[in-house]
């Protein structure tokens, strides 16, 4: 594409996904340039998994998409998806301060 160098994007962002994430839709594809989206459900983990103050409005919208509205749904989302080795007490404390006992 005129204006943008060839590595641009690149794959580093894949060791971020969890293992299994499905297959991503193509949102756009033209010469040079392939856009996918990440299903709601691995969306919604990763944004769980990096706990930052401006995902909370992401995390709590996709709440009803991936059927995940208490805290407690949020920790099993993220075992089904990450590691266990990854869980700690900082993900369970943003789970329980963004949702709570649920939407």
């Amino acid at each position: 594409m005129p204006g943008l160098s060839a590595d641009r994007l690149n794959d580093a962002v894949k060791g971020f996904l969890p293992p299994g994430v499905p297959a991503s839709p193509v949102l756009m594809e033209v010469p040079g340039l392939r856009v996918e989206v990440v299903e709601p459900r691995s969306l919604r983990a990763l944004k769980l998994r990096a706990a930052r103050d401006e995902d909370v409005d992401d995390v709590r919208s996709l709440a009803g998409l991936v059927g995940a509205r208490t805290a407690q749904q949020c920790v099993d989302l993220l075992e089904a998806t990450f590691p266990s080795s990854i869980l700690n007490a900082r993900l369970r404390f943003f789970a329980e301060e963004v949702l709570g006992s649920g939407l």
